[in-house]
C-alpha cells in the first residue's frame, strides 16, 4: 500500500463529527480571518465528510469504470470545500445535505470533462419527436 493509500484510510478511520459540531466549526470557519486556522478548520470538516465522498466517489466510479474512484473523491473535496464557502447555516439543515449537491455536482462535471456524457431518455425521446414531426409534416 503506498503513502496516499495509507494515509487515506487513517483519514476514513477518523471519527464523524455531529452536525452540531460540524455546525461550530463551521461557525468559526466564517468567522476566522486567520487563514492557517481556516485551513485546520477545513480540515476537520474534510476528515468528518471523508466517508460520505468516498461513498460518492465509489458510486460514480461503479458506473463509469474509465475515471478511478480518486478522480472522483478529488472532484468531491473540491465540491465540499466549495460548499463550505457557500454554506449559511439555517435551521434544521445539515451541512452535509448541503454539501451533498455541491458534492455530487463536481463529480459529474468530472464525468462530463471525461465525455462520459449520457444523454437522458427524455432528452432523447423529445429530440427525436421533434425530428419525427418536422419529417412527417413535409410531404413526399
Amino acid at each position: 500500500m503506498n503513502n496516499q493509500s495509507q494515509g487515506m484510510t487513517e483519514i476514513l478511520k477518523q471519527k464523524t463529527l455531529s452536525s452540531s459540531e460540524v455546525l461550530n466549526i463551521i461557525s468559526k470557519y466564517k468567522k476566522s480571518e486567520s487563514e492557517s486556522e481556516k485551513d485546520a478548520l477545513r480540515e476537520l470538516v474534510f476528515i468528518s465528510s471523508a466517508k460520505f465522498i468516498r461513498k460518492q466517489a465509489w458510486k460514480y466510479a461503479r458506473h463509469h469504470p474509465s475515471n478511478d474512484v480518486e478522480e472522483f473523491f478529488n472532484a468531491g473535496v473540491i465540491g465540499l470545500y466549495h460548499a463550505l464557502d457557500k454554506f449559511k447555516a439555517v435551521k434544521n439543515v445539515k451541512f452535509l445535505t448541503y454539501a451533498g449537491s455541491w458534492i455530487n455536482k463536481k463529480m459529474q462535471d468530472c464525468m462530463h470533462s471525461q465525455n462520459l456524457l449520457t444523454i437522458p431518455k427524455n432528452d432523447f425521446y423529445n429530440k427525436n419527436k421533434e425530428t419525427l414531426k418536422n419529417h412527417t409534416d413535409q410531404p413526399p
